[in-house]
């Protein structure tokens, strides 16, 4: 009697020291504010016993489809079998402030314990397709300035993914991780870490991620296609279809998306030139950056005083504008140098030249009149140079010149 119970009670303390074997995958774990999205959920039983999960619905989320027991609104009790799999489908809310984490928790009879993870992120911050006009390396854009330019060149174009990872724990290794970006069919001249597809009306680039650092996916693939038939104003377009990307237990599918470009000019300036008001044989040259991207390390030569002077400006954004004091002349002609704002961030940017064509006519300067025996008060007027940039305060000046 004694060893049967021996032998019964070691049967329980066996049975009760085997570990659940779960396998656990949701087919979607992302959703963007403003739109509910389902999210499957399976269930696989790799032991050799029956066993019971249960699974709650987060907060926010409603429960639809299942083939487990649903015994409340927020908890799915799933019996599985040896070897057999369960499912259930829940929904997320249609509004969820960026950023936020939700959990489904998974606990069963046995020392199994995990949960799924669910996150509201647009579909944007884990896709972002880039189009940039460029020779450099990792030349990046800002967000606000998609524009390219129709030098007969190069347009290079990236796509710029993950921002998920930073949103799971742990971080796992890749798999399956696709997006098919489609182009217009212009000539493809070179192209990296990216399979090309040309169709009879568009050319496909397949793009595969491999590579994880600091819990941050990324992939970043160039195609480059010239594009010099276009014109000023016209648009580049390209789409990018699902990307899907799988963890050990989550999936990541964002939607597609597309990137209209304006092609724009790499000649950004316009210049304006006039008499000096207060200084003889002096005149004003005003630069102006008409184009809807920024320029950065401007220079130029100017004439002041009979002499060579070389002019720098770090920094001139778009519809800005800056003003030099040079010598007065009936025409100039100078070459600008800049580096465009799609070199910026490159390796070895590159600059670019644009002649300032600048002719004018001159027109007189305003001469004082006699003003008879009134006192006129005037603020004293402040000519100063900063880079040879100037600036005047005039407050006043205007009673100065006013007839009487």
């Amino acid at each position: 009697m004694k060893k049967l119970c021996l032998y019964l009670l070691l049967i329980v303390l066996m049975i009760s020291c085997v570990s659940a074997s779960v396998d656990y995958f949701t087919e979607r774990m992302n959703f963007p504010p403003g739109q509910s999205r389902s999210h499957k959920q399976i269930l696989t039983n790799n032991g050799n016993t029956t066993i019971i999960v249960n699974a709650t619905v987060p907060s926010g989320f409603s429960a639809s489809v299942s083939n487990c027991a649903q015994p409340t609104a927020s908890l799915f009790v799933c019996t599985i079998p040896a070897g057999a799999s369960r499912y259930y489908t829940i929904t997320s809310p249609s509004s969820c402030t960026e950023g936020t984490i939700y959990k489904s928790f998974l606990t069963s009879n046995s020392s199994f314990s995990s949960d799924f993870t669910f996150v509201c992120l647009p579909d944007n911050k884990i896709t972002d397709c880039k189009i940039e006009y460029g020779h450099g390396d990792a030349n990046y854009l800002p967000n606000d300035q998609l524009y390219i330019s129709n030098e007969t060149a190069s347009i290079f174009n990236l796509v710029r993914v993950w921002n998920i990872g930073q949103y799971l724990t742990p971080d796992e290794a890749a798999k399956n991780a696709t997006i098919t970006c489609q182009y217009e069919n212009y000539p493809v001249r070179t192209y990296g870490r990216v399979e090309i597809d040309y169709g009879t009306s568009s050319i496909n680039g397949t793009f595969f991620w491999d590579l994880i650092e600091s819990g941050y996916w990324f992939r970043i693939g160039v195609v480059s296609q010239d594009v010099s038939g276009k014109s000023v104003g016209s648009y580049y377009n390209k789409t990018c279809s699902n990307l899907t990307y799988q963890f050990d237990h989550h999936q990541v599918v964002a939607n597609s998306s597309s990137c209209n470009l304006e092609i724009r000019d790499t000649a950004p300036f316009t210049t304006t030139i006039t008499s000096h008001p207060y200084l003889s044989g002096k005149a004003i040259l005003t630069i102006i950056n008409n184009e809807k991207y920024d320029t950065y390390d401007l220079s130029f030569d100017k004439l002041l005083n009979d002499v060579e002077h070389s002019e720098t400006y770090q920094y001139l954004a778009s519809g800005n504008s800056v003003s030099y004091v040079i010598d007065q002349s009936n025409n100039c002609s100078t070459t600008m140098f800049f580096i465009p704002s799609w070199y910026i961030n490159s390796w070895h940017p590159k600059y670019y030249t644009q002649i300032l064509n600048c002719s004018f006519g001159l027109n007189n300067p305003p001469i004082l009149q006699y003003i008879g025996s009134r006192t006129a008060y005037v603020n004293t007027t402040f000519i100063w140079h900063y880079q040879d940039h100037f600036h005047i305060h005039n407050h006043y000046l205007r009673n100065f010149f006013l007839l009487h």
